[in-house]
């Protein structure tokens, strides 16, 4: 990414296309674990995919429903829908056909599992999964989520959307304050008000995200089977957090980095947690190094005569890890452990909001 992409993604509305049948999160992580470090051509993929989703359509069912399940079919329809999906969360990329796990995608495979049901998410993965869900979704996740708060039936919710989205994009506007620099906000309004078929956009925007939240547990899965749609006591607390800090998407970044995962930890995991800095710095130092030599043997490319990773793979890895192990961090943290490591050259570009870590 360019600094020229990095400052105009600034004003250009975070929104992912969805369709209706994207409902479960449990497939993006097999398609990262299906395409691992390697390339595919995007039918191999779909065909890989395919057969998973077959192999493990009983736990499909066991967990929740066959909402969103990918059936075989001679076009591979419903397996492309969740290729497009991963790509808009920018966990994968495609290039010529071929298919690879982006930097940003790259720790999902390495994540703690459920063994016994792959579409139960673990805490490693609900926390790497919900940031790159607010990371790409911003303006349509935020204004659900105030919805969430206050409506419960899919009626309420479907007949509020609309009103609640303009308001969020009129928010927006006014706050950045710049015709030309709003001008993508304002083109997605005037799309909206435009809308011709609104019941039937509205399903492929709301149904996904409702399930998404759902395999977060930011929803509560068994009122949900009667089309109750409430926020789970966890969930409650950590929508709270986010709507509080992030109404102002130019400060969701350093948001993301420095507060989401204690608030992640804090209103999910709760029991026996610790901030990163409570420990002793000896502590904290073999905790990074460890997971540095973790990193590289997992993220730095062969054949290279200095092993070298990405900054934000390394980061969002370590501590999304951490988590996992009821440690709650922040990328200045770690940050700064880097910078005080032997062995390691750190180098952090903020225009690019990525950098490098070399081994010397």
């Amino acid at each position: 990414m360019s600094v020229w992409d990095s400052m105009s993604e600034e004003y250009t509305p975070k929104i992912i296309n969805t369709n209706i049948k994207t409902r479960r999160l449990g497939y993006i992580v097999a398609l990262a674990d299906l395409l691992g470090s390697s390339f595919l051509l995007v039918d191999d993929l779909q065909r890989k995919l395919e057969a998973w989703a077959e192999e493990h359509e009983n736990d499909l069912e066991r967990y929740f429903s066959k909402s969103g399940f990918i059936k075989k079919s001679p076009r591979h329809y419903p397996a492309r829908r969740y290729i497009h999906l991963a790509e808009n969360l920018r966990l994968l990329r495609i290039s010529r056909n071929e298919c690879a796990l982006t930097k940003i995608g790259q720790p999902l495979p390495t994540l703690d599992k459920n063994k016994q049901n792959p579409f139960e998410l673990s805490n490693e993965q609900k926390c790497y999964l919900l940031k790159r869900i607010i990371e790409n979704d911003f303006d349509y996740i935020l204004p659900l989520l105030r919805l969430l708060e206050k409506h419960h039936h899919s009626q309420e919710i479907f007949s509020n959307f609309k009103e609640a989205f303009l308001k969020h994009l009129e928010t927006r506007i006014e706050r950045i304050g710049d015709i030309l620099k709003s001008s993508g906000f304002m083109k997605r309004k005037q799309l909206i008000m435009k809308w011709t078929q609104e019941k039937k956009y509205l399903e492929n925007i709301i149904y996904p995200r409702l399930d998404w939240l759902l395999d977060i547990q930011i929803l509560d899965r068994e009122k949900s089977r009667k089309r109750i749609y409430e926020l789970t006591y966890n969930g409650r607390a950590f929508v709270e957090k986010i709507l509080e800090n992030m109404e102002v998407e130019n400060n969701a970044n350093a948001w993301l980095e420095d507060h989401y995962y204690e608030a992640f930890g804090r209103c999910f995991i709760k029991q026996s947690v610790i901030s990163f800095d409570a420990l002793k710095e000896e502590e904290r130092s073999k905790i990074v190094h460890n997971l540095l030599e973790e990193a590289f043997n997992k993220f730095s490319p062969p054949n290279l005569p200095f092993q070298h990773i990405s900054a934000k793979t390394f980061l969002e890895f370590c501590c999304t890890k951490l988590i996992g192990v009821r440690i709650l961090p922040t990328f200045t943290q770690i940050k700064n452990m880097l910078n005080s490591l032997p062995m390691y050259r750190f180098q952090w570009q903020p225009s690019m909001r990525d950098g490098f870590i070399m081994k010397i």
